[in-house]
């Protein structure tokens, strides 16, 4: 009798961690679930080419690339980021020098978050640097009228003098 009621014991006693694994399931599901909807949160909130953006400048600032040396798809990433936005209005090299510089600041001021002191200087030189590139710049101006949209304005139809070119 007295090795039936130990053997129930063994029983319980095996069978209580095997309630404590599944409990630590239901708290890891629900720890991924909860970080699963603060990153669509993000996610959500960023602009058009953002994310990329954010991306490519944490590794920046982390030493993993430089504005330099980066992968050829995350100076595209960059590079859209800052264009987004130009305007027909915006048809100067400095006009798109501008905006570039501008928009660079709104990716540093985003970014702030997720860096420390160091990493921001390190981020700010590799941005700038990118933001005010003549290749990248005098391809956005040379690729200006080529944009896809219904508003791009043609040489024929503008008051652009194409001397304006550099």
């Amino acid at each position: 009798m007295e090795e039936i009621k130990n053997m129930e014991q063994v029983a319980n006693m095996a069978s209580a961690p095997a309630l404590k694994k599944s409990a630590g399931k239901s708290e890891r599901k629900n720890d991924s679930s909860k970080e699963a909807q603060v990153i669509r949160g993000f996610l959500e909130s960023v602009g058009m080419y953002e994310a990329d953006a954010i991306r490519v400048s944490i590794a920046i600032a982390d030493g993993k690339t430089s504005g330099d040396d980066m992968p050829h798809d995350d100076r595209i990433a960059v590079n859209r980021y800052l264009n987004y936005g130009l305007s027909n209005n915006q048809r100067s090299t400095e006009m798109i020098q501008g905006h570039r510089v501008s928009r660079s600041f709104l990716l540093m001021k985003r970014v702030a978050d997720y860096v420390d002191k160091q990493q921001a200087i390190l981020l700010g030189q590799s941005l700038f640097t990118i933001a005010v590139c003549k290749k990248d710049i005098d391809e956005v101006y040379n690729n200006f009228d080529k944009r896809p949209g219904g508003n791009a304005v043609s040489p024929a139809n503008s008051n652009v003098n194409a001397t304006a070119k550099p």
